[in-house]
């Protein structure tokens, strides 16, 4: 029978699997690592697992988000620093490309990969997740301010360029920071055309 875990053994014990599903994504990826290999490293039962999510999915989606907060909240510090955030938002986007691919198994995530993961995640949890992007999109209008700018589409075009790092060597590996510079550079132009 699994342990039943106070509120700070649970605490910290998602925190372990958090971290024990962002080395396993640099190492192994989604579908090599399995539930016993998450629980033995943070020293529950797989039963125990279980109490914390509903699948391995389901974790490594959270970890995946884990670290996209991260990268939000610098971009938010970096932009709210800033003497000129419109003028800066593309430095600072090509900045937040660079450090997402400091994450090296972000380079090994295939598409793939994230269909997996979609599949088995209950959709509330995508829904939340795209809702999350879109006020991330809010904050970052007002960041620049920029009324002008429809926070679901601007949360859209930023997903699909971020998704792109996925198709990196599809485009060239030799070529990508140019397309994604150009394309960023674009869609800002277009946004900004009066």
């Amino acid at each position: 029978m699994p342990k039943a875990f106070t509120k700070e053994e649970k605490e910290k014990i998602d925190i372990k699997l958090v971290n024990a599903a962002i080395e396993s994504l640099k190492l192994k990826g989604i579908k090599a690592t399995t539930v016993s290999e998450l629980t033995q490293s943070v020293l529950i039962s797989k039963g125990e697992f279980y109490q914390f999510y509903p699948s391995k999915e389901a974790l490594f989606f959270r970890a995946l988000e884990t670290i996209q907060k991260d990268l939000k909240a610098s971009l938010f510090h970096m932009l709210s620093r800033s003497e000129n955030p419109k003028k800066e938002l593309i430095p600072i986007l090509m900045a937040m490309k660079e450090n997402i691919e400091q994450h090296p198994f972000i380079l090994k995530f295939k598409p793939e990969d994230l269909k997996q993961l979609q599949k088995k995640l209950d959709p509330k949890l995508l829904e939340q997740h795209f809702s999350d992007d879109d006020d991330a999109a809010k904050l970052l209008i007002s960041l620049i301010d920029d009324t002008r700018l429809d926070p679901i589409l601007l949360s859209g075009v930023l997903r699909l360029l971020f998704l792109s790092l996925l198709h990196k060597n599809d485009i060239g590996e030799n070529l990508y920071d140019d397309v994604f510079e150009f394309i960023l550079k674009s869609i800002f132009k277009e946004i900004h055309h009066d």
